[in-house]
């Protein structure tokens, strides 16, 4: 038969292990066992049965009892894991042999727990608890202990479990027994303690506690350091935990001999030396070993270098900020802060920022520090030279750096670092930058030892411009560009109704003739004078982002400009304001951005207008003819032939003259064929180019030169021998055997 006595706790704990509890509570009562078992497989095996653990039951609520002194309440118990090793078939009352029942502040009541039958080897018992003339109130405890009791398994792992039903209410799985393993748990009170390389730290708090039992007495626990550490100093570590014996030290370990059953040993203060093998990253870790127990190890320190870090929140992601913009986006519709992510600066182990030397802080050309920065946090880190770090920050951006405000110049000991404690400095970076600006911004931390970069922001440009190159032949009036302007607004609803836009061309040498035509998606005022064209918004964009495309456009050129690109140069409100910024540390008289150069600032794209010839007689463009291809490229512009280069009886190399002089850039107009003479004349910059079929001559400026050959005509082109179309173009030529393409460059 499975029996339950009831306990004092008092004569329960006497004899029991260390107990654990756990616990379920319903509306009704709170459940828990208390005192569940440990056992190592030996004794699981070695004791059949589980004796001892409670399991109580405490009363919440129980007004609706109060009507009847003599109600019966029924509680189902459910074992996993274990069964019951006796037999009874009769209702069994244990209220006489014992004191079990229901207990009020400490005191017995007189009711009755009574067993219902049940079958030897099961695993659930019945009762019925009884008030017996005396009502069940808030806080009575109705306590249980266990007897007869047996495992199913004795392995490493096996368990048993009780689940409560019945009036009461319920619980699931709480432990009765447990079977594990022989040895220690041993548990470090800390994460890792961080120690530098050749360096000594003392450690925190070593815990070990035997899993079952206590150690046995007069048996060594030795407790040894891994390789590449040793024990530096034993003296003023604390070992706590009963009787004991330090009877042994060596350099990576010693010895503690328990005495009189000890259960757990504390060990804190253990000073430690990483050796010179040990490398940052390397772990210290100890092992405990003992006779007759599994050896158990825990990691307790890593070895860090000794440096300074510079990080960032990896979790965080990288501010995007406009360019061009002042940091409150006066002239956007942008809620955004132009706060770059938080810089963290910290020592890996104290002492190793050399306070003595100049450090600095970089950040890309073109990238301001605005007023609104602020110093987060300083720890074990002060400055003597001035009232606060902030202060040392202004002075280190503006005075330091010689008014270039490209980044921070600390001078040599403007810091104080405590000596015994790492220091941790975190900043925050309020920035803007010039228009056309984009990409990361790096920032690097430089003290002459220790050098690291991160990336704290981003800069976009707050629109998008597409254009492409337009190579053209100098002309007076209404030279047409191939390629427009078109503008993008990078999110839908970013500019503001009203924001303008306007383009001209290097500071006016090329004009803009009238004429253009625009294409938006919103509404726009066009704007255009005889140098420059451009639009106003007249909506701001909501479904989509705006888009203004600028087509048709023609210039006005002095026949003076020399051959070359010729930028196209924008202009916004957008930008209007961020001259008006305040940097950070700026005099407070000269305090904003006008103090900086903005003669560049302007948005600019290389080579809008490139012109191809030019009064120079010279191009820019560099052409390619390769021999029996149908095909010749100026630039990035490939050119169909009909009838391609050659190599003629002489051994000479022959090009298509009208091909070359429009791969060139010559105007189709400025190639002229006389049908009657078989002449073709080239009117290209100040030159003019006369060669007919036949001869062996050709006329640059009135001016006759010999030609290696002929002037042939091929399928009705006329091809000329390729060094003599480069000195009649003043032309440097380039010859590639291997591939047998000329370069004209």
């Amino acid at each position: 038969m499975k029996r339950f006595i009831s306990m004092t706790m008092a004569a329960m704990m006497a004899v029991s292990i260390v107990p654990s509890t756990a616990f379920a509570a319903n509306e009704i009562a709170q459940i828990k066992t208390v005192g569940d078992i440990e056992w190592n497989v030996e004794e699981a095996k070695s004791k059949p049965e589980i004796e001892g653990v409670e399991l109580q039951i405490k009363l919440k609520d129980f007004s609706h009892s109060y009507n009847n002194k003599n109600e019966i309440f029924d509680v189902e118990l459910e074992f996993d894991g274990a069964y019951i090793n006796t037999y009874n078939s009769e209702n069994f009352s244990m209220h006489d042999k014992s004191i079990a029942g229901v207990y009020r502040n400490g005191v017995k009541l007189a009711s009755e727990i009574y067993l219902k039958p049940h079958d030897i080897e099961d695993t659930t018992l019945e009762f019925e608890v009884r008030e017996c003339g005396e009502d069940f109130r808030e806080d009575d405890k109705i306590v249980f202990v266990a007897t007869d009791l047996n495992l199913k398994r004795y392995s490493e792992g096996a368990k048993a479990t009780v689940s409560v039903s019945g009036d009461f209410g319920e619980a699931e799985n709480l432990p009765v027994a447990v079977v594990v393993g022989n040895g220690f748990k041993v548990d470090y009170s800390s994460k890792l303690t961080e120690i530098a390389e050749e360096s000594e730290k003392a450690l925190k708090t070593i815990t070990i506690e035997s899993k079952v039992g206590t150690f046995s007495d007069d048996e060594d626990v030795k407790i040894k350091l891994n390789k590449d550490f040793e024990i530096a100093n034993i003296i003023g570590t604390m070992i706590i935990g009963g009787d004991l014996n330090l009877s042994s030290i060596e350099e990576n370990e010693f010895t503690i001999t328990p005495i009189n059953g000890v259960k757990e040993i504390t060990i804190s203060g253990m000073v430690i030396e990483s050796l010179d093998t040990a490398k940052p990253g390397d772990i210290a870790t100890v092992e405990v070993k003992c006779k007759n127990y599994d050896a158990a190890t825990i990691d307790v320190a890593k070895v860090v270098g000794s440096e300074v870090k510079v990080t960032i929140d990896e979790d965080e992601d990288i501010p995007v900020i406009y360019s061009g913009t002042d940091s409150e986006y006066t002239n956007l519709d942008c809620s955004d802060s132009h706060d770059a992510l938080t810089v963290t600066i910290e020592e890996m182990t104290a002492g190793s920022w050399d306070t003595k030397d100049a450090w600095s802080l970089t950040l890309p050309k073109g990238v301001y520090v605005t007023d609104k920065s602020k110093i987060d946090t300083q720890e074990h880190i002060s400055t003597d030279k001035y009232s606060s770090l902030t202060e040392l920050f202004e002075h280190a951006y503006a005075d330091e750096n010689k008014g270039n405000y490209e980044g921070f110049e600390f001078p040599k000991r403007s810091i104080t670092i405590d000596e015994d404690e790492k220091a941790k400095l975190e900043f925050t970076l309020n920035l803007v930058a010039e228009p056309g600006f984009e990409g990361d911004v790096d920032l690097t931390f430089d003290n002459g030892e220790f050098k690291e970069t991160v990336t704290i922001a981003k800069f976009v440009k707050p629109y998008k411009v597409e254009v492409k190159q337009n190579d053209v032949a100098v002309d007076y009036r209404y030279t047409a560009l191939e390629s427009g302007i078109t503008v993008i607004e990078p999110e839908e609803g970013l500019w503001k109704n009203g924001t303008d836009f306007g383009f001209n061309i290097e500071r006016n040498k090329i004009r803009f003739e009238k004429g253009e035509n625009y294409k938006a998606n919103y509404d726009i005022n066009n704007e255009a004078d005889r140098f420059s064209v451009g639009f106003t918004t007249k909506e701001q964009s909501d479904e989509k982002p705006f888009k203004v495309e600028i087509k048709d456009l023609s210039v006005y050129m002095e026949r003076s400009l020399p051959a070359g690109g010729y930028d196209l140069v924008v202009y916004s409100e957008i930008e209007s304001e961020l001259e008006k910024e305040f940097l950070f540390g700026a005099p407070t008289d000269l305090n904003n951005l006008d103090i900086i150069d903005d003669d560049n600032w302007n948005v600019r794209f290389e080579n809008f207008v490139n012109i191809v010839t030019g009064d120079a007689d010279t191009f820019v463009t560099k052409v390619e003819v390769p021999v029996g291809k149908d095909y010749i490229k100026a630039g990035d512009k490939v050119f169909t032939l009909d009838v391609p280069a050659y190599i003629n009886a002489e051994n000479y190399t022959m090009l298509p003259v009208r091909a070359v002089a429009l791969a060139l850039g010559i105007d189709n107009d400025a190639i002229i064929w006389n049908a009657e003479t078989h002449t073709a004349t080239i009117f290209y910059g100040s030159r003019i180019i006369s060669m007919t079929v036949g001869a062996n001559v050709m006329t640059v400026n009135g001016t006759t030169i010999p030609t290696a050959t002929s002037v042939e005509v091929v399928n009705g082109r006329m091809f000329i021998p390729m060094r003599d179309l480069a000195t009649a173009m003043n032309a440097k030529l380039d010859w590639d055997p291997v591939t047998r393409t000329a370069y004209f460059n």
